[in-house]
């Protein structure tokens, strides 16, 4: 199958490369004016052991999820390897669109658009590679017109998450509290 190749080129790198474009919200003059900008790592704290741990383990919960869903879409039915893997892949790519949205907190009407452009690109590449060769007829068209497809892409992305995000809620309210601690001393 061509798209298992050429998808994950396509569809994971250019939504990050938009995002980053996007993201620059600061002129030439402050960036040059003011150099505490340009502080290593995120919120100015080094990516450490820790942190690439906890981001393997979440990787691995989310595909663990995405999968999972499918799988129990599929089950017992007549659909093909096919058929699996557009449901797969769609679930993936709007778990990874979710995520980067919450990794960057970057998202207005221009992100949005991109999104939405994106997965109509991402459906739209499925129901091309359909039309090759080989491969069975229409099943991306198939999968498109059920309900139940779209309802375990959003139960997955939302699972997916859900524990990066308290995660962040987590170490959110932990930054308020040590500021307000250290405000009151």
């Amino acid at each position: 199958m061509t798209y298992s190749v050429t998808y994950p080129i396509i569809f994971t790198s250019l939504q990050p490369i938009l995002f980053g474009v996007m993201e620059q919200d600061r002129t030439e003059k402050e960036l040059l004016a003011d150099s505490t900008l340009y502080e290593p790592g995120r919120d100015g704290k080094l990516y450490n052991v820790k942190q690439f741990l906890l981001n393997l383990v979440d990787a691995v919960w989310q595909a663990a999820v995405c999968y999972a869903t499918v799988h129990y879409l599929v089950i017992d039915s007549t659909h093909s390897a096919q058929y699996l893997g557009f449901c797969l892949a769609s679930t993936m790519f709007t778990t990874n669109m979710t995520h980067l949205i919450l990794e960057t907190r970057c998202l207005n009407i221009v992100m949005i658009v991109i999104h939405f452009i994106g997965l109509l690109l991402s459906f739209g590449y499925f129901l091309g590679m359909d039309l090759l060769p080989g491969d069975e007829l229409l099943v991306s068209e198939d999968a498109m017109s059920d309900f139940a497809v779209y309802a375990a892409m959003v139960f997955a992305t939302i699972v997916a998450i859900v524990p990066r995000l308290m995660i962040r809620v987590s170490l959110h309210s932990n930054i308020f509290a040590n500021a307000e601690t250290s405000h009151q001393d």
